[in-house]
């Protein structure tokens, strides 16, 4: 997925790849760690994790489009916008 912004540099085209780390959310999105694990708590985004049985650790990876499609509702919500 590709995001589009303008700033001070001109247009810049950031891409963003399809999973990621809770950082990886907060870099692109700027949504913490607490708020990610309770919407997948609540079911609003979707994640899965990456751990070897037997393993105490492991990583999990969250669906980055899921979260930008997320974002972007909530916005539209949020300024009256009607969703097409």
């Amino acid at each position: 997925m590709k995001l589009e912004s303008s700033g001070l540099l001109g247009k810049q085209v950031v891409e963003i790849p399809l999973l990621g780390r809770a950082k990886d959310v907060h870099f692109h999105f700027g949504v913490k760690r607490g708020l990610l694990y309770r919407w997948v708590k609540e079911g609003k985004v979707r994640s899965v994790s990456l751990r070897e049985p037997g393993r105490a650790f492991g990583v999990r990876l969250f669906h980055l489009h899921e979260i930008r499609d997320r974002l972007l509702k909530m916005m539209a919500e949020q300024n009256g916008e009607v969703e097409l």
